[in-house]
């Protein structure tokens, strides 16, 4: 993995205030439920990410048995020799999956499920924002006023929100730019 991609998230995390380890939580689960269409049962794709090392990896743990059942998950005590030496049934066998080898659609599926985890991190900062303020009177910025509606986008710190014409004191005029 290179160091453009920890670079990124340390990104994420200073602009969007979502910490990282819930961004990495996120790409590990959008790279599991991405590649176990792939690989068969969920419970055998493993994506480990240390960001102190820089480092992640993705591999299938399969089962050594005397009689393959279910392939997705299992192989015979020969085919796993070719992996390793010394597979006995009863162990496993961990084959590395290369990140770059994966196709479009798994990178796609990957892509869309983060993608989906930021944007419920970022829904539910804002939530605790506005739950920490109930009651509060809070200085927000005009961005946009639409002039078909009268309606406002706002900036209340990192969330933004329409206001309402029918929300607005009577005979207000804002202008981008103006705090209210």
């Amino acid at each position: 993995m290179n160091k453009e991609f920890f670079e990124a998230v340390a990104m994420l995390e200073s602009e969007k205030g979502i910490s990282s380890q819930y961004i990495f939580e996120k790409i590990q689960a959008a790279i599991i439920s991405a590649t176990k269409n792939t690989y068969g049962n969920r419970d055998n794709v493993v994506c480990d990410i240390d960001p102190e090392k820089q480092t992640m990896s993705v591999y299938v743990r399969i089962a050594v048995v005397e009689e393959v059942e279910e392939p997705a998950a299992e192989m015979t005590v020969e085919e796993a020799r070719a992996y390793d030496a010394n597979a006995q049934v009863g162990s496993f066998i961990e084959i590395t999956l290369e990140p770059k080898k994966f196709g479009r659609i798994v990178a796609q599926t990957a892509k869309s499920v983060i993608r989906q985890g930021i944007r419920e991190a970022e829904r539910e900062l804002a939530n605790q924002e506005f739950q920490n303020r109930h009651q509060e009177v809070v200085t927000a910025t005009v961005n946009l006023v639409y002039p078909e509606t009268g309606d406002a986008s706002i900036e209340i710190g990192r969330a933004n929100a329409i206001l309402n014409r029918s929300d607005m004191i009577p005979g207000e005029e804002l202008q981008p730019g103006q705090l209210i």
